[in-house]
């Protein structure tokens, strides 16, 4: 059985900086190759929510619930198209603005960045 002393020893050995880099390093080409591209393609559409928000004056404590609609279209946009993701970008739309969301904000967000145009 280790010895509290020991325990500390291994512990500290594995959380040293160039262990985690060597660790980290390792876990890397188990990554999906695409995860630089679904990073880069979240991030922009986070800009363009930016860009409208900025455009509709919506005051900067009060646009997480639309930074939040914004991710949940983005990833029925990632899982569905067509019909399918019409459709869920509508439910989603209801549920924001059912929470708060200015309705016209968040359609032009639907329009803008996924092209897809929601009724109210």
């Amino acid at each position: 059985m280790r010895s509290s002393e020991q325990r500390g020893a291994a512990y500290a050995a594995k959380t040293t900086p160039a262990t985690v880099g060597l660790i980290v390093a390792a876990r890397l080409d188990n990554m999906p190759s695409a995860y630089a591209a679904y990073t880069n393609d979240v991030i922009e559409s986070q800009g363009q929510v930016v860009q409208i928000l900025d455009a509709a004056a919506v005051l900067r404590i009060a646009r997480g619930p639309y930074h939040a609609a914004n991710l949940e279209m983005w990833k029925a946009k990632a899982q569905t198209s067509g019909p399918a993701l019409a459709k869920e970008i509508q439910n989603i739309y209801d549920k924001w603005v059912a929470r708060g969301c200015a309705a016209l904000t968040v359609a032009e967000m639907a329009l803008e960045i996924y092209g897809v145009t929601v009724t109210p």
